[in-house]
């Protein structure tokens, strides 16, 4: 059957968002074997009208909404790819099914980084860990479910979420190793509180990496 040739150059913005939108684990499933297929461009040419059924709709909307309640922007970038879906009237049988598949890949890789991260405990705190050989600050804040836990890198004065769930248990290991340490050399590094993260202006706590308040909890 002939169907209309993708093209990404043509949507460099609808490229780069299947690129990242369909970041998951495990690219050699069949979900992820079509994970940057621009369905719009995939569709028979003379296919048949197709209405998704009402409980495909309903389905869509709550993997969305899902995936908004994890991450926002990310929610919002699918719920216009939905639309946009509907606007040029772009469904068929197969792929309603296959971005159902995507979005359901999406919201267990968003789950799963929220997920216990490790059995390592490593208290609230900032910290300065070398990954692959180079020196990274991280903050880390844990959940209120026992083993439940949020990581952040930071670049420049900004906190950015990682949301791989490998990584973060790789990086809450490696602070584990030696927590205090970490602490202490986020301070000294950057002349902020490892724990609380204000400025250290005491010379005593820019020794420390820890302000005196903060020394005693």
């Amino acid at each position: 059957m002939k169907t209309i040739e993708r093209n990404f150059t043509k949507n460099p913005h609808t490229a780069r968002f299947l690129q990242t939108f369909h970041s998951a684990n495990g690219a050699n499933n069949t979900a992820e074997a079509h994970a940057t297929e621009d369905l719009l461009e995939t569709v028979p040419v003379n296919a048949p009208a197709y209405q998704p059924s009402d409980a495909q709709v309903a389905l869509i909307s709550k993997l969305v909404l899902e995936i908004n309640a994890q991450d926002a922007n990310l929610g919002e970038q699918a719920a216009s790819y939905t639309g946009r879906m509907d606007r040029e009237g772009a469904w068929t049988r197969q792929n309603t099914s296959r971005w159902i598949g995507n979005l359901i890949v999406k919201v267990r890789e968003l789950k799963a980084a929220t997920a216990p991260a490790t059995q390592a405990e490593v208290k609230d705190g900032r910290y300065a860990v070398e990954e692959d050989g180079v020196l990274k600050f991280f903050k880390v804040t844990n959940g209120r479910k026992a083993g439940f836990v949020f990581l952040d890198v930071q670049a420049s004065d900004e906190w950015h979420a990682i949301r791989n769930v490998t990584r973060i248990r790789a990086i809450i290991a490696l602070i584990a190793v030696d927590q205090h340490a970490a602490m202490v050399r986020y301070g000294h590094e950057l002349g902020e509180c490892g724990r609380c993260g204000r400025t250290l202006t005491d010379e005593a706590s820019r020794a420390a990496g820890i302000g005196p308040i903060c020394a005693g909890k």
